[in-house]
């Protein structure tokens, strides 16, 4: 199994009481799991560990379950597939039916390096979470029943349809429309039935699952198919009555027949009765530049329409329709409707940060810069958890880049990047250990964040001389783990002299694609600043030490500006 087969399976825990054997959720430990839920929604993933861990050590399955999804994703902690199955093991034998679930699924596909396909542990623990009530497991039963994984089990229709009616009973709504679509075939109860089916689709329809949205519900009305002539004076009976659910279906039938204007007359009429279906269609067949577009969206989403949650997704994303752009909005609302099944959706969830984490960089670096709306970008991106854009937004805040100075800003995201395994972070961190800029100056710490970039890739050749000197002067590589209890007071800048505690350049973090991408330009500015704070750093030294302080910044700045740059 990889990321993504892991992710597709899971489901977010939501609150109430969890689905342990035997157990309940005390109401101390469930506040606990929502914020960590919530700080995860909002990307602060190492919050949301910092929660998580000690419930976890503590036993609480629920919390071993999430946190299995940090260390399979690298978010929040160092990705590690190990400690992932570990944590779902613990959570599976813990009772907990969903990670009971999650457990046969990784042993159904295999789990990276750490764990070998074995069909049969997978239909035991799928069978063990199907006892505790969870209706995916009971899903996945009712195919293995159908040997749809060519597992041993074999082909047994009695007890596959046994799982799939429980897993509908159950609200899972992939088991409704199947169950529907077994009713209209005549598979299901020896005959078919389409007034069973429509009931069992309108189930699966109402929780947003796409295909009973975009099956031949559309067909049915009160149990009546409308491909024939009969059947349709029936539904333009009901529609003509005021009742929305048929003036939605009589406009189906009209846009099947090509008839867009009579679709687009009765989708407006269901629309106006607060109709999800035709709200959407109606936003869809609008010419792009109608302002009710993004309202339509919005009332459709709100009731659940995944279609429309991912185009309302879109507006929020890229300002459409004369939408403010709110990234978080959309990603939000990318959620809402990956839930539902939206691949689309699934899949800008993934993008959207890269993307913003690009627009800044566009800005910083092209022709027309803006500082700003580069830092106002990165933070979007940050926040979502993308570590090249905090580490960059740890440089806009050192350097005062489109954000006022902050080094404890600065030292947040840096912290955060550097807890991903982002090296150019590790950088930003080393220059404020080395001197002193808004922490207590440490050249051991600094010493080895050097390292600690080094080890994660990143050439250091321009910057071998500066760790040199760290190692002859004494100072040795120790232990960093706890660094993040150095963070400095909020607010925390240069002095009006500019200088940190150690007299470093401000250029020594300057921005750079080695803490992300993008790069002022200016290294005549990098030679001046460090110029004249070379000469501070050496002005012990009378006169001479002052000048050839300045000489070796002149010459030093530009190597360890372009070594932050990544050139």
């Amino acid at each position: 199994m990889d990321k993504n087969d892991l992710k597709n399976q899971y489901k977010a825990y939501r609150g109430g009481t969890a689905q342990l054997a035997g157990a309940q959720v005390s109401t101390q430990v469930q506040e606990k799991l929502d914020e960590a839920e919530r700080l995860e929604k909002a990307g602060q993933y190492n919050e949301a560990v910092a929660i998580l861990q000690p419930l976890s050590d503590q036993g609480d399955a629920v919390a071993q379950y999430k946190l299995a999804f940090f260390y399979n994703n690298g978010k929040g902690v160092p990705k590690d597939d190990a400690i992932a199955l570990d944590l779902m093991k613990k959570a599976a034998e813990g009772g907990y039916a969903t990670a009971q679930a999650g457990l046969g699924d990784m042993y159904s596909r295999g789990y990276g390096n750490v764990l070998n396909r074995d069909p049969i542990k997978a239909f035991e623990w799928w069978h063990k979470a199907a006892a505790n009530g969870d209706t995916d497991a009971q899903l996945l039963l009712y195919k293995d029943y159908r040997n749809m994984f060519g597992s041993e089990q074999g082909h047994d229709k009695a007890k596959a349809d046994e799982f799939l009616r429980k897993a509908a009973e159950g609200g899972n709504a992939e088991a409704q429309y199947l169950m529907g679509f077994f009713y209209d075939q005549g598979t299901m109860g020896g005959k078919k039935d389409r007034a069973t089916a429509v009931l069992w689709w309108r189930k699966s329809a109402a929780q947003g699952y796409l295909e009973a949205q975009d099956s031949d519900i559309g067909g049915f009305y009160n149990g009546a198919y409308v491909d024939d002539p009969q059947s349709l004076e029936i539904l333009r009976a009901a529609a003509e009555k005021g009742e929305a659910e048929a003036q939605y279906q009589l406009g189906m039938c009209y846009e099947k027949d090509d008839d867009d204007d009579k679709a687009l007359e009765w989708w407006r009429k269901a629309a106006a009765q607060g109709h999800a279906g035709a709200q959407y269609k109606n936003a869809m067949n609008l010419p792009g530049d109608d302002p009710e577009i993004f309202g339509l969206y919005k009332k459709a989403a709100e009731q659940g329409h995944a279609h429309a949650q991912y185009y309302l997704a879109e507006c929020y994303a890229d300002g459409d329709h004369d939408t403010e752009k709110d990234p978080f909005k959309a990603m939000e609302w990318y959620k809402k409707a990956a839930e539902k099944g939206h691949e689309k959706a699934r899949e800008k969830m993934d993008e959207l940060p890269q993307k913003l984490y690009d627009e800044g960089y566009a800005y910083e670096k092209g022709e027309s810069k803006n500082f700003e709306e580069a830092a106002k970008l990165y933070r979007f991106a940050a926040e979502m958890g993308h570590d090249d854009a905090q580490a960059r937004l740890a440089l806009c805040y050192f350097n005062e880049d489109g954000v006022e100075q902050d080094f404890c800003e600065a030292f947040k995201w840096a912290s955060k990047a550097e807890k991903q395994g982002n090296a150019g972070a590790c950088l930003v961190l080393a220059y404020m250990y080395q001197d002193g800029y808004g922490v207590e100056g440490d050249r051991d710490k600094a010493l080895s964040f050097y390292r600690r970039a080094e080890k994660r890739g990143m050439d250091l050749e321009s910057l071998q001389e500066t760790i040199d000197g760290l190692e002859n002067d004494g100072y040795c590589e120790i232990d960093i783990s706890d660094y993040e209890n150095d963070m400095p007071a909020s607010g925390s800048r240069l002095s009006s002299s500019g200088s940190g505690s150690g007299g470093a350049s401000r250029s020594a973090a300057s921005s750079g694609d080695g803490a992300g991408s993008g790069a002022k330009s200016g290294s005549k500015k990098v030679n001046i600043i460090s110029a004249i704070i070379g000469g501070v750093v050496l002005s012990f030294i009378p006169i001479i030490g002052t000048i050839g302080g300045a000489i070796a910044g002149w010459f030093l700045g530009p190597k360890i500006y372009k070594k932050i740059k990544g050139e």
